[in-house]
């Protein structure tokens, strides 16, 4: 949590969709669900202090802001939410 009490960080034990992009923490459908903290932290999701998406897993391929992005992929976003490509 940030000092103002907004999310920094969550683990995500299934598909969450958040700023149009399908986010998750574990790309293993066979790890128990409680497990998923065993899976590093580059599979967290991650905001900016005002809430906006930084970081997240792709859960499925996709196509976001016309980039591929593919399965189990992190994706981080600016502060204005576009994708950064590396």
């Amino acid at each position: 949590m940030y000092p103002n009490g907004k999310l920094a960080s969550i683990w995500l034990a299934d598909v969450e969709e958040i700023a149009g992009l399908p986010c998750t923490s574990n790309d293993n459908p066979f790890t128990i669900r409680f497990k998923v903290i065993h899976l590093g932290t580059d599979r967290m999701t991650y905001f900016y202090e005002s809430g906006h998406l930084s970081q997240g897993m792709v859960a499925r391929d996709v196509t976001v802001q016309g980039v591929a992005l593919h399965k189990a992929q992190v994706v981080r976003l600016d502060e204005a939410g576009k994708v950064i490509v590396p």
